[in-house]
């Protein structure tokens, strides 16, 4: 149970801690300021290979984004870590884009957040450490019914440095249609174009606040479509372009007698999740500092 746990959470959050040595690579030029206003969208990324930009981002994000973790694979830290605000401005020269397209979620981590890592340990003086827990998961498989999504063509690699087109908002406030590669979340929605299984498995990781493993040995593309009634304890806020965006289409109206997540993944997908027990890979935080001034 241990390994195949094991294996399946790294497929889910594209990032195994234990297998991959922390580099010494730094950015040439970084600026962190605090941001102090009440509220507003938090940004984090970008398309461009050498550069990273964070708006109105908590350092709990920061890490997240380091590591390529949930929010539920970091541990300890002190209460600003995930209310305090941050601007960063980062960049550096020479990166290109992968040779090998990775699209969404399950990607390795990269240049760029081995670049992040150190400077999150140079500005905030994060010191951290990493263990394996056990762990509450959820195993996603092929219900008896059987699986109902047809297969598609895997996502065409972009042109080097070419920035994504966003997809056209839907008409009365839903998610825009799939884009390849792309996966939206909104409340009770998802949305994904020729995305393969392990892209989905994380973003259910994100709604349900818990790793979900793959056992359904699906190792091709598909568009998924879900719509359902959600919990008030799950996530799964708005995602790029989703509804809900400040500014954006809101949200259709929750149909309080909608299906649950897991009736909507059986009866759309043809897919199951089943809770047991795994093992889980956690990044602790020993100590951290606010940002010294730039």
């Amino acid at each position: 149970m241990k390994q195949l746990a094991l294996a399946g959470i790294l497929a889910v959050i594209g990032s195994p801690l234990f297998t991959q040595e922390k580099t010494d690579l730094q950015f040439d030029v970084a600026s962190i300021k605090p941001n102090l206003s009440v509220s507003g969208p938090t940004m984090v990324g970008g398309a461009n290979p050498n550069r990273f930009n964070a708006v109105n981002a908590p350092l709990r994000l920061l890490i997240r984004s380091a590591f390529r973790l949930q929010d539920y694979q970091i541990i300890g830290g002190p209460a600003w870590t995930g209310t305090d605000r941050f601007d960063i401005e980062a960049k550096t020269e020479g990166l290109t884009t992968p040779k090998d397209f990775c699209a969404g979620f399950a990607c390795p981590l990269g240049p760029l957040q081995f670049m992040l890592q150190n400077l999150l340990a140079d500005r905030f003086q994060l010191k951290t450490h990493r263990e394996t827990r056990d762990s509450p998961v959820y195993e996603l498989a092929i219900a008896k019914s059987g699986f109902k999504l047809k297969e598609v063509a895997p996502p065409k690699r972009p042109e080097p440095g070419a920035a994504p087109l966003p997809p056209p908002p839907a008409p009365g406030g839903g998610l825009p249609p799939p884009t390849p590669g792309a996966v939206l979340m909104g409340r009770g929605q998802l949305s994904a174009g020729a995305a393969p299984i392990a892209n989905l498995v994380s973003v259910l990781s994100i709604i349900l606040g818990r790793p979900v493993i793959d056992k359904t040995g699906l190792t091709g593309f598909y568009d998924f479509a879900l719509t359902w009634t959600p919990d008030p304890a799950q996530g799964g806020g708005p995602g790029p372009l989703g509804p809900g965006v400040p500014g954006g289409p809101q949200p259709p109206p929750v149909d309080p007698s909608g299906p649950s997540l897991f009736t909507a993944i059986q009866d759309q997908w043809g897919l199951k999740l089943d809770s047991t027990k795994g093992s889980l890979e956690v990044l602790v935080i020993d100590s951290v500092s606010k940002p010294t001034e730039n």
